[in-house]
């Protein structure tokens, strides 16, 4: 996960609230030990170690949504662009390595791959150049096309 800078902070901030609302975490912890608390916590003592904190959760976040059906992100996606945040199809699309693997290779290796592009190219509201998206269409193309003769 890069280094989240002071202009992302609050939008991948609420991303992380609305997450923890729909999936909570532990939830026989004390308030002050909620995620959410904790961050707000470090905020009052440094911001660059929330900034850092709130990454390193987003990170987490992603890594935890692989499980996640295809249906299930488009759901999740429209519940957040509902409510004006960012989705998990964007933070895929912005942070995630997988992702950026799948770009620099220009080949989808498996359905798992295949999922995440789907998802990312299915979302109206994942920011991803039209450049990006023809790149991202022919990839699919040829997976379905190499999937078609299995």
């Amino acid at each position: 996960m890069p280094k989240i800078s002071a202009a992302e902070y609050e939008p991948l901030k609420a991303f992380f609230a609305a997450w923890q609302e729909r999936f909570p975490c532990l939830t026989d912890l004390p308030a002050e030990h909620h995620p959410l608390a904790v961050l707000e916590s470090m905020e009052q003592k440094s911001m660059s170690q929330a900034r850092l904190g709130l990454g390193l959760a987003i990170n987490d976040t992603l890594e935890d949504s692989w499980e996640l059906s295809p249906a299930e992100v488009t759901a999740i996606d429209l519940v957040l662009a509902g409510r004006g945040i960012i989705t998990l199809s964007e933070l895929r699309r912005r942070y995630s390595r997988q992702f950026q693997g799948i770009l620099k290779r220009g080949k989808i290796r498996d359905e798992t791959e295949y999922y995440l592009v789907t998802g990312i190219l299915a979302s109206f509201t994942a920011g991803a150049t039209d450049e990006e998206r023809m790149k991202l269409d022919e990839m699919v193309e040829a997976y379905e096309a190499r999937s078609a003769k299995k």
